[in-house]
C-alpha cells in the first residue's frame, strides 16, 4: 500500500522518508544493506568507508586516504566508494617476489556483476585483454599504478583474485602454468563463466594448443603468444628467499641476485664513505649475513607495537627470513602456500626464536593485518597483536624463546574456522613441531585452537592453554583477558 509513492521519492528524501516506509519495506532494505556489508567485507578491502548525507548525495570517506567521492544513495543501498593510496616501489617489489611467476589471470571478456566501485572490481578491472593468460604479477603492476604512484595495495589485489574464484559468475579465472605449458586451475572454482561451469582444481583451463575450455567473448591466442605479450624479465624481481620454481626457467637465476638483477628503484646508491649505513634495498638477501644480524639486533634494542605498519621495517622483515634460524621455517610457510594456493599464508617473525624456540604460542588464524604485513608477528599493526607484545613482556618471556603461529596457518578472507580446517592445521602444527628441536611447551591460545591439543600432547610436548589477547575477548571478560600474562608466565619453569 502506497508503495508507488515511496518508490518515486527524490533521492535527496530517500533518508528522511525511509522511517515512513511500511514494515516489509524497512525489512527489505535492512536485508539489502545487511547482505551488501557482508559482501564488501568478504571483499577483503582494508579500508573502511563511511557515508554522510550531503544534499541529496552520500559523500563517502575513507579513512585511509581520506579521498571522498560522491554516490546516490537509492532505496538505502549505497556502494561503498573507496580510494586509491600511495604504494611505494619497496611495498609492490616485496609483493611481487612472494607472487609465484607461474600464475596467470584469464578473462572471459564478461562483465563481473558487483559494484564497480569496490576494491574487488576496480583491481579486476585492470585486466584488458580477453582470453589471455595475464600474470598475477603484471596484474600487481597494474592495480598499483593506475594513477602515477597512486593505486591498489598489492594484498588486498591478490586476495581479491582468490575469493573472486567463489563469484558467481566468476569471469577472472586464477590459473597456474605447469610444465606442460597448460594453464589449469588454481582452486575449484564452482561457477566460471556465464554458464556457472564447475571448473575442479587442476581442470585444465586454456591448454598449450590455445584452446579455452570456458565460454569467451573472444577467441584467445595461442599461450606462446600470449607469453610473449606479456613477457616480463625474471630478474626485475627480487625473490623471496623462500619462493621455489616449480618450472626451471632460462631467466631464473640459481646464484643470489646482485646489484645489476634488481630494478632501477632498489637499485644500491653509491655510499658517502665505507662505514655509511645501507638501506634494506641495498643489501639482497643472503649476501650480507652480518647485515641482516645487525638489522635484527637494532630491531630488538629498539623492540616495541605496531612496528611492522612501516614499510622499511618489512622490508629488512623480509631480508632477515634468509638468516640460518629462519631458513626451514620459511621453507615450511613456503610449502603450505603451495598445498592452499588460494589462500594467505604469512611467515614467521624472523626477531623470534625460529628454529630455536623452547615455547610455541599456537593461535588461532591469521586475520586481516597479517596478510596486509606477510607475518605472524606481535609487531603487527593491530590490537591483538599490541596486546601479545604486552603480555609477553608482562610474562617475563624473552623473545628469541618464541615461536608464534596459528592452529589454521592460513587466510582465506573469512574469520570462521571449520573443523576440516582445524584437522588440517592440526597437521601443519606436528609438522611444523618437528622443525622446533628444542621446543618443549606448546601454549595453545583460544578455544579453537585448543582443538590441537591431543595431536601435540602425543608427540611429548608440555600443552598449556590460556584466553585469547583479542579486543572482542577483552570486552566479553575483562577479568580473564587481564589473566594472560599469569597463565603465559607458567612457561618459564619449563624454559632451559
Amino acid at each position: 500500500m502506497g508503495g508507488g509513492r515511496w518508490r518515486s521519492v527524490s533521492i535527496g528524501w530517500a533518508s528522511s522518508c525511509r522511517d515512513h516506509l511500511p514494515a516489509a519495506q524497512r525489512d527489505e532494505t535492512a536485508k539489502m544493506q545487511r547482505a551488501k556489508a557482508s559482501d564488501e567485507e568478504s571483499s577483503g578491502a582494508n579500508s573502511a568507508s563511511f557515508p554522510t548525507q550531503m544534499c541529496g548525495e552520500s559523500v563517502f570517506f575513507s579513512n585511509r586516504t581520506r579521498r571522498c567521492t560522491s554516490g546516490n544513495a537509492v532505496g538505502g543501498r549505497m556502494p561503498a566508494a573507496r580510494g586509491m593510496e600511495f604504494v611505494a616501489s619497496g611495498v609492490l617489489a616485496e609483493a611481487i617476489s612472494r607472487t609465484s611467476a607461474d600464475h596467470y589471470v584469464i578473462w572471459t571478456g564478461h562483465t563481473y556483476p558487483s559494484w564497480q566501485v569496490s576494491l574487488r572490481s576496480r583491481a579486476l578491472a585492470q585486466i584488458r585483454e580477453v582470453g589471455v593468460p595475464v600474470p598475477l604479477r603484471e596484474l600487481l603492476r597494474r592495480a598499483a599504478r593506475i594513477e602515477g604512484s597512486l593505486g591498489l595495495d598489492p594484498g588486498t589485489v591478490r586476495s581479491g583474485v582468490r575469493l573472486h574464484q567463489g563469484a558467481k559468475p566468476a569471469v577472472y579465472l586464477l590459473v597456474e602454468r605447469n610444465r606442460m605449458g597448460d594453464y589449469t586451475a588454481l582452486t575449484d572454482i564452482p561457477y566460471a563463466g556465464p554458464a556457472f561451469r564447475r571448473i575442479a582444481k587442476g581442470a585444465v583451463v586454456l591448454d598449450r594448443a590455445g584452446r579455452l575450455f570456458v565460454e569467451c567473448l573472444r577467441e584467445s591466442p595461442r599461450p606462446a603468444q600470449a607469453a610473449a605479450q606479456m613477457a616480463r624479465r625474471e630478474d626485475e624481481v627480487l625473490p623471496h628467499p623462500s619462493l621455489r620454481q616449480r618450472t626451471p626457467r632460462a631467466t631464473i637465476r640459481s646464484a643470489p641476485m646482485g646489484p645489476a638483477d634488481l630494478p632501477p628503484e632498489l637499485r644500491p646508491r653509491p655510499a658517502a664513505s665505507k662505514t655509511a649505513a645501507r638501506t634494506p634495498d641495498e643489501v639482497t638477501c643472503g649476501s650480507d649475513a652480518a647485515q641482516l644480524r645487525n638489522w635484527r639486533e637494532q630491531a630488538l634494542a629498539t623492540d616495541r607495537p605496531r612496528t611492522l605498519r612501516d614499510v622499511s621495517a618489512r622490508t629488512r622483515r623480509r631480508a632477515m627470513l634468509a638468516l640460518p634460524h629462519m631458513r626451514p621455517l620459511a621453507a615450511f610457510a613456503e610449502q603450505l602456500r603451495a598445498a592452499k594456493p588460494s589462500t594467505e599464508v604469512p611467515d614467521f617473525d624472523p626477531l623470534d626464536g625460529g628454529v630455536n624456540a623452547q615455547v610455541l604460542f599456537l593461535f588461532e588464524k591469521p586475520g586481516p593485518m597479517a596478510g596486509s604485513s606477510g607475518f605472524i608477528s606481535r609487531n603487527n599493526d593491530d590490537r591483538t597483536a599490541e596486546a601479545t607484545f604486552h603480555f609477553m613482556l608482562a610474562a617475563g618471556l624473552p623473545r628469541h624463546a618464541t615461536c608464534l603461529w596459528n592452529a589454521v596457518p592460513w587466510w582465506n578472507g573469512k574469520r570462521e574456522v571449520s573443523s576440516t580446517e582445524l584437522q588440517e592445521g592440526a597437521g601443519s602444527a606436528l609438522g611444523l613441531a618437528q622443525l622446533l628441536p628444542e621446543l618443549r611447551v606448546a601454549v595453545l591460545v583460544g578455544l579453537r585452537a585448543g582443538r590441537v591439543a591431543r595431536e601435540l600432547r602425543q608427540r611429548g610436548l608440555v600443552v598449556l592453554s590460556s584466553y585469547h589477547p583479542s579486543p572482542i575477548n577483552r570486552a566479553a571478560s575483562p577479568a580473564k583477558w587481564n589473566a594472560i600474562p599469569a597463565e603465559w608466565a607458567r612457561v618459564k619453569q619449563y624454559l632451559r
